[in-house]
């Protein structure tokens, strides 16, 4: 949810907090499936029993399994691309975090932190 024009303050740095908690967890996903891909398309992986097996089904004069696995490759490619935005957008929400956090009286600024933790939300 973006801050309500106005809302001030406390609305901006509620909506911070909750951008960076999803933007870091996403990464943490993103990060975890790529390095899943890359372990397994390694020279060491499980790729290496897939490349053994026979080339029975064809399509187009290709093996199909050849065409999926380059089909993988540009996805993983993708996703790459789509981690570099995210790493980027989270830099720029850091920045916005650490302009708002200083205005912004602790007291609150751990209550909301703390609500953002146990998933409170304030959709009222």
């Amino acid at each position: 949810m973006l801050p309500r024009p106005g809302a001030g303050l406390e609305a901006d740095y509620y909506w911070t907090q909750s951008a960076l908690h999803v933007l870091e967890q996403s990464l943490e996903i993103l990060s975890e499936t790529i390095k899943s891909w890359e372990d397994f398309n390694s020279s060491g992986g499980d790729i290496a029993y897939f490349k053994s097996l026979p080339p029975e089904t064809k399509q187009g004069g290709e093996c199909l399994a050849n065409s999926l696995f380059w089909d993988l490759c540009e996805t993983f490619r993708q996703l790459n691309g789509i981690k570099g935005q995210l790493l980027r957008l989270l830099k720029k929400c850091r920045q916005r975090a650490n302009a708002v956090s200083p205005r912004f009286p602790f007291p609150y600024r751990s209550f909301f932190v703390v609500a953002l933790c146990n998933g409170d939300s304030n959709d009222d």
